[in-house]
C-alpha cells in the first residue's frame, strides 16, 4: 500500500479548444501532476506547488458542484467536482469519467433546493449546449464516449503532423513580428480591450511554439487571424468629423489588407506542406499510384471494349446465318464466311473475354505477378490464332 502523502498543485495551460485555463489538482509529486495534466489533452504553461497566493486565484475561476448519476460500469456515483461553470462539470463527467448523470447543482445551495434540482434531473439548457458542440441531434441520448479509454492513450504525430508542427515553430516568430507591428501601428484605431486580447494571445502563441501541441497551435492561430479580419476591433466612428472618418476608414483598409496578406501568406505555406509531403516521399508517390490503379481501370475499359465488339461479332453472324436459310444475300455473306480477318477478330474477342473473366471478376485485386500471367497468355492466344489461321479456319481464303 502507498502511504506517500498527496501534494496539491496550481496549473495554468491550454485545452484541446486553445483555451486558457487553470485550477488545481492532487498527485504524489509534480511529474504525477504533469501526466495527469497530459492525459487530459492540457499543454502545460505553468506548474506549481498550491500555496496561499493560489487560492483567490482558483476560487476566482471555479465552482464545486455535486452530481449523482451512474458510472461506465452501471454502478450508483456521487461526489463533488470543481469547474469553471455547470456545462464545464457536465462535459467533464461524461467524457473524461464517463458518468451517466441524473442530477448537477452547485455545492453552496440549500438541501431543499438540492432535492428540487434531484427531481428535475440535468436541466435541459446543458443537454442542447452539448448536442450542439458534438454535433448530437436534440433528441438523441447523452452517453460517454465509447472510446474513453483508448482517449487516454498517449498521442503520437503523424508525419504530417510533424511537418506541420515543424512549420509552425518556424513561421510562428515571423507572425508573431508582423502582428506586433500591425497591432502597434494601428494602435489608434484599436479597441482598448480588443487589443489587448489580440496582445495576450499572441504571449501565448510565443510561448507555446516549441510545444507540440499542434492542435493548440492551429486553433490559436486561426483565432488570431480572424479576429484581425473582425470589425468589431475598431474604435467607433460615430463621435468622429468627416475628415477624421475618412482618414480612419483609409487606416481601417489598410490594416484589413495587411492582415489578409499575412493570413494568406500563412495558409499558403501550411497547405504547402501536404503538398511536399508526397512530393519528397516517392515511397508516398508509390502508394498513391497503386491506391488509384491506373492500368487496372484502363483494362477494366479495355475488356468490357472487347466484350462488346465479341457481341457485335456473335450478332453480326447470327444474322448472316438467318440470311443464308432464308437464302437472302448469299453472295455476301458467302464473302463473310470466307474473311479471315472476320473470324480472326471473333475468335480474338472470344478468347480474351474468357481468359480476362477471372481477372476482372476476381473478389481481390490481383498482383503484378498475376497480372502478368493472364497478359502472356492473351498474347499467346491472339498470336496463335493470327498465324496459324489457315489451320484454325481451313474454310477462309
Amino acid at each position: 500500500m502507498n502511504d506517500t502523502p498527496l501534494k496539491r498543485f496550481y496549473f495554468q495551460g491550454i485545452n484541446p479548444e486553445g483555451q486558457k485555463i487553470s485550477g488545481s489538482l492532487f498527485a504524489e509529486n509534480q511529474e504525477e501532476a504533469r501526466a495527469k495534466l497530459r492525459k487530459k489533452g492540457l499543454a502545460i504553461l505553468s506548474l506549481d506547488e498550491y500555496t496561499a497566493d493560489h487560492e483567490e486565484k482558483t476560487n476566482d475561476r471555479f465552482q464545486k458542484f455535486e452530481f449523482e448519476g451512474t458510472d461506465k460500469n452501471g454502478k450508483p456515483a456521487r461526489g463533488k467536482i470543481e469547474a469553471v461553470n455547470d456545462y464545464a462539470a457536465f462535459k467533464k463527467l461524461i467524457r473524461e469519467y464517463g458518468f451517466t448523470l441524473t442530477a448537477l447543482f452547485p455545492e453552496n445551495i440549500s438541501e431543499n433546493e438540492k432535492q428540487a434540482h434531484r427531481q428535475q434531473g440535468i436541466p435541459p439548457y446543458l443537454k442542447e449546449q452539448y448536442q450542439e458542440e458534438f454535433g448530437m441531434a436534440h433528441n438523441e441520448e447523452i452517453k460517454p464516449p465509447k472510446n474513453l479509454s483508448r482517449s487516454k492513450k498517449k498521442s503520437v504525430l503523424s508525419e504530417k503532423d510533424q511537418l506541420e508542427l515543424q512549420f509552425f515553430q518556424t513561421k510562428i516568430g515571423e507572425i508573431i513580428d508582423e502582428v506586433n507591428h500591425l497591432i502597434q501601428e494601428n494602435k489608434s484605431i484599436l479597441r482598448a480591450e480588443q487589443r489587448r486580447e489580440m496582445e495576450d494571445r499572441i504571449n501565448l502563441l510565443s510561448r507555446l511554439r516549441r510545444s507540440n501541441a499542434i492542435d493548440h497551435l492551429k486553433t490559436l492561430t486561426k483565432k488570431i487571424f480572424d479576429q484581425l479580419r473582425d470589425d468589431s476591433i475598431f474604435l467607433s466612428e460615430e463621435k468622429l468629423n468627416e475628415d477624421q472618418q475618412l482618414e480612419m476608414a483609409a487606416q481601417k483598409k489598410a490594416f484589413l489588407i495587411r492582415a489578409n496578406e499575412i493570413g494568406k501568406e500563412f495558409r499558403a505555406g501550411l497547405a504547402g506542406v501536404a503538398i511536399n509531403l508526397t512530393s519528397l516521399h516517392p515511397e508516398k508517390i508509390k502508394q498513391e499510384f497503386q491506391k488509384a490503379d491506373p492500368f487496372g481501370k484502363l483494362g477494366l475499359v479495355l475488356y468490357w471494349m472487347v466484350v462488346s465488339l465479341f457481341g457485335l461479332c456473335t450478332v453480326f453472324w447470327i444474322f448472316s446465318a438467318l440470311q443464308l436459310w432464308n437464302a437472302s444475300q448469299v453472295p455476301r455473306v458467302l464473302f463473310s464466311l470466307e474473311s479471315t480477318v472476320l473470324w480472326i477478330i471473333t475468335g480474338a474477342t472470344a478468347f480474351l473475354s474468357v481468359i480476362f473473366f477471372p481477372a476482372v471478376f476476381s473478389p481481390k485485386p490481383l498482383s503484378w505477378r498475376q497480372r502478368s500471367v493472364f497478359f502472356l497468355l492473351a498474347v499467346g492466344g491472339v498470336a496463335v490464332l493470327v498465324f496459324e489461321s489457315p489451320a484454325l479456319f481451313p474454310w477462309t481464303r
